[in-house]
This record gives structure tokens, C-alpha cells and sequence, in this order.
């Protein structure tokens, strides 16, 4: 009984001990300002799917690069290669494309938020307070981009293009034929970005001991609509009629109605030196339906694709 009054009686002391202990660390905060963050380099691969009857997952590698000159523009630019390794009877070359673009700011403010930074040593850990300035920008974003890509057939007959055999001239369907195409586009639409840029040094109670922290994120979502201003498909393709078969087939590759138009919504989300990236829509490309009783679907031409990249900003 004496025992547990004694310790109810020094709760107070002890719980006063450990405040004013605490209350003697500092933190000095050497800059807090997002527009310090000019340049923003991320670099990784990502898996790609089509939402198509038959779609196949590609593995893709990227580097994307974000140049802030001015608090008002943001120039962009990215690079996307792609592996064509899914495809069964066909020999593909892999794929790339170029992009460049920008982000013009029509709005911006600054949102202050409380972190909390957990700092010790072997016998204590200290908890800091400190603020974070958290710059939101809204604006417009365009681009320009180009390059070579695959069309997928797929497994549904019902698909504009048609592969005439050039031995016995038979015009057939190819499931989960491979075409290449080379192509161009502009795209437009509307940007949301954060960042955050700060550095501050926590300065523990008794010890003196100085514990650095940096916090740098940027995150951007944007949505835009994409115009093909070029589509050209590969004339003939080189094709297998099974896997047991020794020699390729030739086919001329008869091409329907092709949409010009498409759109995409893409996130990056960036801390420090690791980076995740979503980006999903629909491609311009074939009419992927084409029987009287068909309607073409966005589906029809949809992707997604995840991806995980490491760089510095």
C-alpha cells in the first residue's frame, strides 16, 4: 500500500520532469519554401495492360523529368520504352515514345501544415513540432508526343483490322496478333501539383545533440484529352500458325476506320527520392469493333498502367 501511494505521489514530479526536460529541445528551420524545388527527376519501370478480351501485360521503363524556371511554368518531359515480349507467335521489336510538354499556373496558394518529427537518442525520443509549407498550383498542361507502339487484336473477330494471307490469299482474323504502328499526338487538358521543400535541425534536451530532417514531395494529377495527328500502321506482318511451326507466314494487314481521339489521367506521386506513377485511358488507334450490330467501345481501347521509379529533386 505505501508503495503504491509513493508512486502516486511522484507521478506528479516525474510527469513535470520529462515536460521540462522536453521542453528544452529546439528545432531551427533552415529554409520551408516549395518554390526552392526547380527540378524534379524520376527514373523506373511499370507493367502496362489492355482492358481488351486477350490483353497482355508489357513491361515498360520510363524517366520523367519535371523543370520548374519560373513559379508560373513547369516544362516536362518523359521517355517511354516498352517490351514487347508477350506475344506468342510473332517476333516484336520493342517500342518507345518521346513527350514534351508544359504546365502554365493559373492559381496558386499555400497550405501550412503541422509534422510531427520523432527524434533520439538511446534512452530518450523526443517528438517536434515544426510547420510545413504546402504549395497547391492549378493550371492548364499540354504536350506533344511521339513514337512507335503495338496494336493487340485480341480474342474477339469483331475487330476492324483483317490479315490477308499473301500464299493463299484467305483474309482471316488473328487472335492476339501484334501490329506495330508509328504515330503522333497533342494533348491538352487541366494540371493539380504539390510540393514541399523544407530542412530544418532538431536540437535534443541535455544531450545537445542535433538531428536533420528534409521533407520534399510533389505530387501532379492531370487529365487530358489526346488528338492523334498521325497513325500509321505496319503494312504486312510475319506470323506463326503455331507454336509447332517451323516458318513465319506472311500477312498484308488491312486496316479499317481508325479514331484520332483518346484521353488519359496520370499521377505522380513523389517523396524524397522515390516515386510512384498511375496513368490510365484510352488510345487513339482502330475502331476496334466493326460489325453492324457492334458499337465501339472506350473500353475497347483502354489501359493501365503502374509503375515505380527512383530519382532526386
Amino acid at each position: 500500500m505505501r508503495r503504491v501511494l509513493g508512486i502516486i505521489l511522484m507521478w506528479p514530479v516525474l510527469c513535470f520532469g520529462q515536460y521540462a526536460d522536453t521542453i528544452k529541445g529546439r528545432i531551427t528551420v533552415n529554409y520551408n519554401n516549395p518554390y526552392k524545388m526547380k527540378v524534379s527527376v524520376l527514373a523506373g519501370g511499370a507493367f502496362e495492360t489492355q482492358s481488351m478480351d486477350g490483353g497482355v501485360m508489357l513491361p515498360v521503363a520510363f524517366a520523367d523529368i519535371h523543370i520548374r524556371p519560373s513559379k508560373w511554368f513547369t516544362l516536362h518531359g518523359a521517355y517511354t520504352h516498352q517490351f514487347q515480349i508477350g506475344w506468342q507467335y510473332q517476333t516484336v521489336q520493342n517500342t518507345s515514345n518521346i513527350e514534351a510538354g508544359g504546365r502554365i499556373m493559373l492559381k496558386q496558394h499555400f497550405i501550412d501544415k503541422t509534422k510531427t518529427f520523432t527524434a533520439g537518442n538511446k534512452m530518450w525520443n523526443y517528438d517536434f513540432l515544426f510547420p510545413v509549407k504546402v504549395l497547391w498550383n492549378v493550371g492548364l498542361s499540354g504536350s506533344y508526343r511521339f513514337g512507335t507502339g503495338v496494336f493487340n487484336t485480341g480474342t474477339d473477330p469483331n475487330t476492324a483490322i483483317r490479315f490477308k494471307n499473301t500464299e493463299t490469299l484467305n483474309e482471316e482474323f488473328l487472335e492476339r496478333a501484334a501490329v506495330p504502328y508509328s504515330f503522333s499526338e497533342v494533348s491538352g487538358g487541366f494540371v493539380v501539383s504539390t510540393s514541399t521543400n523544407m530542412k530544418l535541425q532538431a536540437h535534443l534536451p541535455t544531450t545537445g545533440m542535433k538531428k536533420m530532417r528534409r521533407m520534399k514531395t510533389y505530387t501532379e494529377f492531370r487529365v487530358e484529352g489526346i488528338y492523334a495527328t498521325s497513325m500509321n500502321m505496319a503494312p504486312t506482318i510475319d506470323r506463326k500458325v503455331d507454336k509447332w511451326a517451323e516458318t513465319y507466314s506472311h500477312y498484308d494487314v488491312q486496316v479499317g476506320k481508325i479514331n484520332n481521339w483518346g484521353f488519359k489521367m496520370q499521377g505522380v506521386f513523389r517523396r524524397k527520392w522515390i516515386g510512384f506513377k498511375v496513368e490510365a485511358g484510352v488510345k487513339p488507334g482502330v475502331y476496334y469493333r466493326f460489325a453492324g450490330n457492334e458499337k465501339n467501345l472506350l473500353m475497347d481501347r483502354s489501359y493501365l498502367q503502374l509503375g515505380l521509379g527512383f530519382g532526386w529533386m
